[in-house]
């Protein structure tokens, strides 16, 4: 019994294996190329929504100190929220509203633990430096944070999903689209959060 369970276990690993080679080389670059300029498209708008809100940012100060590591956190998790869905929908027996929603749960809870560490962190040097009040800080940038992945998440667990239904691999396109997602829900979200301290 034994050595049919390592037999089988061989087979899966092979399986996996040949799963991965074969999805390696059919990257269509053409999918890649797609998703990239949906990324600088996305890129832009950010641009222009900070540029159009820079005097709504400097109704608080110290809020430019948050702002990157608040762009880099939720597009963080957003890749990793991706492909975590994906290689649990490599099973066959997963179902896919059930892999969504736990995935997209975790993600919430990591992004607001991490959210806590930004927060802190970044208040503390803007009050250091900047002369801002930390509180302020600390509740824009984990007001930001949570509201980011609380809409963002579950949109990019949805493309996820539908790429995968459409033998498109995530993996391959979701990175750059949800890089500019993030970057539009990070000032968009700032904006709403400054509102609701100002």
């Amino acid at each position: 019994m034994d050595s049919l369970a390592k037999i089988a276990h061989k087979k899966h690993w092979r399986y996996l294996y040949e799963r991965r080679r074969q999805r390696a080389l059919g990257i269509n670059a053409k999918q890649m190329a797609w998703s990239q300029v949906l990324s600088l498209v996305g890129s832009v708008i950010a641009g222009a929504l900070l540029e159009t809100n820079k005097l709504t940012f400097a109704l608080v100060a110290g809020a430019f100190v948050v702002l990157p590591g608040i762009f880099d956190l939720d597009g963080s998790l957003g890749a990793a929220l991706s492909a975590k869905i994906n290689h649990h929908l490599e099973d066959p027996d997963a179902k896919a509203h059930v892999v969504l929603a736990k995935s997209v749960g975790f993600a919430v809870l990591i992004s607001f633990l991490g959210g806590l560490m930004v927060a802190t962190l970044g208040a503390a040097i803007a009050t250091v430096f900047f002369h801002a009040y930390f509180a302020q800080i600390f509740w824009l940038a984990l007001g930001a944070i949570v509201l980011s992945g609380l809409i963002g998440f579950p949109i990019i667990g949805l493309l996820s999903v539908a790429f995968r239904s459409l033998k498109i691999n995530p993996d391959d396109v979701v990175g750059p689209i949800e890089s500019s997602i993030f970057d539009i829900l990070t000032v968009i979200t700032m904006v709403t959060v400054i509102g609701w301290l100002a």
